[in-house]
């Protein structure tokens, strides 16, 4: 009798335990929710330890966008480009940048590739950086929609999944490339060009964590995320600024939503990343609107030398204050055929004025960024697929 009390008060406390470790399901079979690398350095909440945070759909009105595939063509170097009615200088249309983060922008000859002396500078510090530490950011051409995948040496992120008519695209290319596990997997806003590649990524990869703002807009798009994040059983984390995680020599800062999310503004509930490497850092916005930037500005203590532009190159009335300070040397786009006329013509014009260079997915397909923690980078987006898969495993 005394023993079948004892495996009766084990079996409750067992179960008891499982309630409080799982208490929205039990993590996808193999991912552990409480992984966590030594090296890792937490501040704040302790982003991939957090126990998941139930998300309170608010009213919103979603915006519907006609999704176009893209087609990629080869980038014209040349002493004027002509995009539409738009007339742009040619620097703004790079094959090949290199540069310094922290030392002017990048050179190239009029064949659009690195100097000689700048390569040759990138290749003689690239085994020193290794040790430093260094980081592949590759911004993937998925049309209409957001995907960019970033790597270190034992950290991988990938923010926003695309269209759904890409899905499979996007989920093949992540495997020509080699990955097999997602450390951290962002879904920056709850819109449809950032949601539809979701299903397939959970589904082909080991994905540990998966990063969303609380509030839950009542569009389709979100809807059904939050329905395939609960049927897959993902870990899921809910980001604010001050957050960060350092891994290494890496760092990333969240620098929205804020504590106190907005109601029925998804937009203004964005997830904003900086990434840093040392001395090199990119800057990633999401689908923040100028209107709301006020509380991240202050926040923002340097200069970052690549920057993505939001929402396919969608212009706002109000200059950007978060981008004026940011004041990078590289605006990457992504954005495919459309019939809505983006990128805008107030967005082309800021970013001449600001004497940026530009990178456009629609013009010159992914657009691959190659840094080192001593701020030298690289932006490439003419290589064909032999060439990205060895690049992004070396």
């Amino acid at each position: 009798m005394r023993m079948v009390v004892i495996a009766a008060v084990l079996l409750a406390s067992f179960m008891l335990c499982g309630c409080a470790l799982f208490p929205y399901g039990a993590p996808a079979p193999g991912i552990d929710p409480t992984r966590a690398n030594p090296d890792d350095v937490i501040i704040g909440k302790p982003i991939g330890q957090t126990t998941p945070t139930q998300t309170t759909p608010v009213q919103t009105t979603p915006t519907q966008t006609t999704p176009v595939q893209t087609q990629n063509n080869t980038p014209v170097i040349g002493s004027n480009t002509t995009v539409g009615n738009e007339s742009l200088n040619a620097s703004m249309i790079n094959a090949s940048v290199v540069g310094n983060a922290s030392a002017g922008n990048g050179t190239i000859n009029t064949n659009g590739t690195a100097q000689n002396e700048s390569q040759i500078l990138l290749n003689e510090t690239e085994t020193s950086a290794k040790a430093q530490g260094t980081i592949k950011m590759l911004f993937l051409d998925v049309g209409m929609g957001d995907a960019t995948l970033v790597k270190t040496a034992d950290y991988t992120m990938l923010i926003d999944t695309g269209l759904a008519q890409n899905a499979q695209n996007l989920s093949d290319t992540l495997k020509e490339l080699g990955v097999d596990e997602i450390d951290a997997l962002v879904i920056s806003s709850w819109s449809e060009q950032k949601t539809g590649g979701l299903d397939a990524i959970l589904k082909r990869f080991a994905v540990y964590e998966v990063w969303v703002s609380k509030e839950l807009p009542s569009s389709f798009f979100a809807l059904d995320a939050m329905e395939i994040l609960q049927k897959r059983e993902a870990f899921v984390v809910n980001p604010k600024a001050g957050d960060a995680i350092v891994h290494g020599v890496l760092e990333i800062e969240v620098l929205n939503p804020q504590e106190s999310e907005y109601a029925n503004y998804a937009e203004a509930n964005s997830i904003v990343l900086k990434i840093n490497m040392g001395k090199f850092c990119a800057f990633l916005p999401s689908d923040l609107t100028q209107e709301t930037e006020a509380p991240i500005v202050g926040k923002i203590n340097s200069q970052c030398a690549v920057y993505k532009w939001r929402k396919n190159g969608e212009g706002r009335p109000t200059p950007s204050i978060v981008y004026d300070k940011i004041d990078p040397k590289e605006v990457v786009i992504s954005v495919g055929a459309n019939k809505l006329g983006l990128p805008s013509n107030t967005t082309l014009q800021r970013i001449l004025i600001s004497g940026a260079n530009l990178h456009r997915t629609d013009k010159v397909g992914s657009i691959y960024v190659n840094a080192s923690s001593d701020g030298i980078y690289s932006i490439n987006a003419s290589m064909n697929s032999t060439q990205v898969v060895k690049w992004w495993k070396n």
